[in-house]
């Protein structure tokens, strides 16, 4: 960027001075250019500040929904854990007396077909069509997907019915 004369020294001081200026716009370069990477590293390497969560306490319906999304969830890790113990506070089971709130979930393995529909919140031939494909397979259903499958079920409904359904072994 500068002129040089046969010894590859800088010529002049005109020479002199766009080596230097040379130098310095180089290094503030890269220095503003680390400055506006930084958040995005932190983003990178996980280092970032979260973002705030709405507060769900706000309005009631939205708080509800999500202490039964939480209730749910450990009522799954309980069935999973110790399914045992999920017999025992019948967990899916909203047609037998409980003291266990599991937030709403329905065995697809032994519930009737009336409750699978009102959990679910679907037709009651839908939900017919599991206890006809449990009944007919004669062994348990060892995951939701291969219920819905058998069942023959319409692919519209499988998010509905898997936010709701479990399978106690």
């Amino acid at each position: 960027m500068t002129p040089v004369d046969a010894a590859g020294d800088p010529v002049g001081k005109v020479g002199g001075v766009l080596q230097f200026l040379t130098v310095v716009l180089s290094l503030a370069t890269l220095g503003v250019a680390c400055f506006q990477l930084a958040p995005l590293r932190r983003e990178a390497y996980g280092l970032a500040t979260p973002a705030p969560q709405p507060v769900a306490a706000a309005d009631p319906a939205v708080a509800a929904v999500l202490a039964a999304r939480a209730r749910r969830a450990e009522a799954r890790a309980i069935v999973t854990k110790d399914p045992l113990m999920a017999r025992e506070l019948g967990i899916g089971r909203p047609d037998r007396r409980r003291a266990y709130d599991d937030g709403g979930l329905v065995d697809l393995n032994g519930a009737p077909a009336d409750v699978i529909a009102t959990t679910c919140d679907i037709p009651a031939s839908t939900a017919e069509l599991f206890v006809q494909a449990r009944e007919a397979r004669g062994v348990a259903f060892s995951d939701v997907d291969e219920a819905l499958i058998l069942a023959e079920v319409p692919v519209q409904l499988w998010d509905q019915i898997r936010d709701r359904a479990i399978l106690v072994p």
